[in-house]
């Protein structure tokens, strides 16, 4: 993985992103979430004000709303075409992300004259409101570089405003500085230690995997069971046997063991056996054989499993 967080084994990217319809479903639902309430609070506001729209602040807000419902009624498109759009699944990520920017950018100094009337304490209310519905909007970004590239952008934003009014002091510029650092980092090492931790899973699965294929190859029969009686693994030779999957309980792999019929210790081994006892030794022998070998893996059984 490199200073971009990009891994250097494609099979490992293949493997990190989640299939197409899965992805689909999480960010219909977590979008439906976010900008379906977000367009129902300024709907309901609009709607209890009773008034026409007097500010640009206000025209800002109901033009999120048509691009929130936009975005709502793109995923929902999208969600009943998966397998025809599945080839432009990147165009199509990538498109959701630019208009969740859209819909996520805040233009709060736009109101600031709204605010004076409002009063301190309802201003700042309203302002940490619409922080948390913009931290909301932007974890609604799945690709972290723009999701950061979108904060600061907006910190920018922020900062010529206060300039332009002449109301930037250094400690507004040393805040704003702060808060980008802040988020930047943040989002970096949270996708860096993401990716750290799919690589270790992913390993874990990679050995995992060719223990497997190396406990195939034995002759002899091998079952991993664990304290509880489930079995995690059985190679193939138990397998073809039994004619069992692997999810079965060790109930059900001892229940297939059937005696048929009994021969005293003292019983001659002469050729002159009959052919059913002799193949029922056969079996038994076979059986007796492969049910010693199986190996009780307390310690490789969470890998296996």
């Amino acid at each position: 993985m490199n200073i971009c967080l990009r891994f250097k084994n494609k099979a490992h990217n293949q493997a990190f992103v989640s299939d197409f319809s899965t992805r689909i479903k999480r960010k219909s639902i977590k979008g439906l979430i976010i900008n379906g309430c977000f367009a129902a609070g300024i709907i309901a506001q609009q709607i209890a004000k009773n008034q026409p729209i007097t500010s640009r602040a206000e025209g800002w807000s109901l033009i999120k709303v048509a691009i929130a419902l936009l975005w709502i009624v793109g995923i929902f498109f999208i969600s009943l075409k998966l397998e025809r759009v599945k080839k432009c699944h990147k165009l199509i990520f990538l498109l959701f992300d630019i208009v969740q920017c859209c819909a996520a950018l805040s233009f709060i100094p736009m109101s600031h004259s709204a605010f004076k009337e409002m009063g301190d304490n309802l201003a700042l209310s309203i302002g940490w409101g619409a922080g948390l519905q913009y931290i909301a909007g932007i974890l609604l970004i799945d690709s972290w570089q723009i999701r950061t590239a979108h904060v600061f952008f907006q910190s920018i934003f922020y900062t010529l405003n206060l300039a332009f009014n002449g109301q930037s002091t250094y400690s507004s510029y040393i805040y704003l500085i702060d808060s980008i650092v802040m988020y930047v980092l943040f989002f970096y090492f949270s996708e860096k230690f993401t990716r750290m931790e799919f690589l270790e899973k992913r390993k874990m699965y990679e050995d995992s995997e060719a223990v497997k294929s190396i406990l195939d190859d034995i002759t002899e029969g091998i079952v991993i069971i664990t304290r509880q009686s489930k079995i995690l693994y059985m190679n193939q030779p138990v397998q073809k046997m039994f004619r069992l999957e692997q999810q079965k309980t060790t109930e059900e792999l001892f229940s297939r063991i059937k005696i048929k019929s009994m021969m005293s210790s003292g019983t001659s081994k002469s050729p002159t056996l009959l052919p059913n006892e002799k193949q029922f030794q056969q079996v038994m022998h076979r059986l007796k054989r492969s049910l010693s070998q199986i190996i009780f893996f307390l310690v490789l059984g969470p890998m296996l499993n």
